[in-house]
This record gives structure tokens, sequence and C-alpha cells, in this order.
């Protein structure tokens, strides 16, 4: 494992042992309508998403969402998306990667990507999932981002050739050769 992989993880208990266990230990029961396995899911999944916060950020996010209860009986946990949103008040994500971005860049998954032009699309993945990608979803990611690559590399082409872009399609190519800019930065540990 490596110190990327070991940060999240750390992070990961941090979330469980400042905010999700203490909002248990209090009693707080799952959204209605939110089925047992679901509910793990949010759990997981904000645990993820939230690694970056720190101890004192979390107990302040815990707060939050112990006095904001929802319900009718005002005594079950909030929604993800809402606990996200009030987190992202506390303490916005930094710009850059997170560990997991890191890894997934560093990893054999993100230099293929970044040979093949698909990288793009993969740090969208990750971000949304916030989950190592693997062999079938890196198998969707690419096939997905086939007609990005192609139209970026037809794009090159009509501008290396003297053609004009129309502005919509210079200002999409010039979003994704930065995202793609970012996504090497990342790969070589430029970006944080």
């Amino acid at each position: 494992m490596d110190m990327d992989e070991a940060e999240q993880r750390a992070g990961e208990a941090r979330v469980r042992e400042h905010l999700i266990e203490p909002l248990m230990r209090i009693g707080l029961m799952r959204p209605s309508g939110l089925k047992v396995d679901a509910f793990g899911d949010m759990q997981r999944s904000l645990c993820q998403r939230l690694a970056y916060m720190t101890a004192v950020d979390l107990e302040a996010l815990r707060e939050v969402v112990e006095t904001n209860p929802a319900g009718a009986g005002k005594d079950r946990w909030p929604g993800g998306p809402w606990i996200l949103d009030r987190a992202r008040e506390i303490c916005p994500p930094q710009p850059g990667a997170s560990p997991l971005i890191r890894s997934v860049f560093a990893h054999r998954t993100g230099r293929s990507a970044l040979a093949e032009g698909w990288a793009p699309e993969l740090l969208d993945q990750v971000r949304k999932t916030r989950r190592f990608p693997n062999d079938d979803v890196c198998a969707f990611v690419r096939s997905q981002a086939r007609s990005d690559v192609e139209r970026a590399a037809s794009l090159r082409r009509r501008q290396e050739t003297g053609g004009c872009l129309s502005d919509a399609d210079a200002a999409w190519l010039y979003r994704r050769e930065e995202k793609d800019v970012l996504c090497q930065q990342i790969a070589v540990g430029q970006v944080a």
C-alpha cells in the first residue's frame, strides 16, 4: 500500500471515528425509505468523500448534523447530499487531487489513460464515484471517452492546418486540454 492509500484509509477511519460512530451512538436512525445496505453504502461513501477533513472539522460537522436531524420525529440521519453540502461549508475540499486521485494516476491505470487520451474522463469518474476504478470501469470509461478523444484530435488537426474553431469548440478544447494537463501534473506529483 502506498502513502496515498494509507492517507485515504486514515482519513476514512477519522470520519468513522469523529462523525459516523458518534451519530450512531446518539441513536440517529437511517433515513426513512433507505434500506439497511443502502444506508451502509451512504456511510462508506461519506467516509471516502470526507477523508480530507481534519478531526476538528469532522467534530463541527457532527455537531451540525446532530442539531439538524431529519424525519418527522427529528431522529433520523439527513441524506448524504445534505451532509456533503454542510461539509463543504465547513471545509471545502482543497483544489487539486485527493489521495485517491493521486493513487489512481500514479498507478498503471492512470498512466494508461494519459497515454491513450482518456485521462480527463477517468478523473471525472474517480471524482464522481470516489472509488479506485477496476478493469471493467476502465473499459467503460475508455469506451465512453472515445468520441471526446476523437473530437479533440479532430479539433487539434483543424487548428494545426490553419482552420478556425467556433467559440464553443475552442472553449471545449481548452477545458479538455486544461484537465489533461492537470492529470499529467497529478501523475508526476506536481499537484497535491
